[in-house]
């Protein structure tokens, strides 16, 4: 799927985020919905067009900290640190 369908396919989602390089906003900050879509960068992080399109589509930008990961480890420690803290606000223990 290309960013323009998976934005088109997605955009009912109420948690939209986007990991980009440079963000100022930690992921930490972020409040996590029913039904949450992660974007996350090639290598290299996404287009100034892509980026455009992303924002346009009403996702928020998040940084992951200073370290730059590799895309399959960006995915699974930005998905981890969202599902931790809809755990945390949930009331679960």
């Amino acid at each position: 799927m290309i960013l323009k369908e998976v934005l088109e396919t997605f955009s009912n989602y109420e948690g939209k985020f986007a990991g980009i390089i440079g963000s100022s906003t930690p992921i930490t900050t972020l409040s996590p919905h029913r039904r949450n879509l992660i974007l996350i960068g090639p290598e290299g992080d996404f287009t100034p067009e892509e980026k455009e399109a992303i924002s346009r589509a009403g996702f928020k930008g998040f940084s992951l900290g200073g370290i730059i990961l590799r895309v399959e480890t960006a995915a699974l420690v930005a998905a981890a640190c969202l599902l931790q803290k809809a755990w945390a606000t949930s009331g679960a223990s």
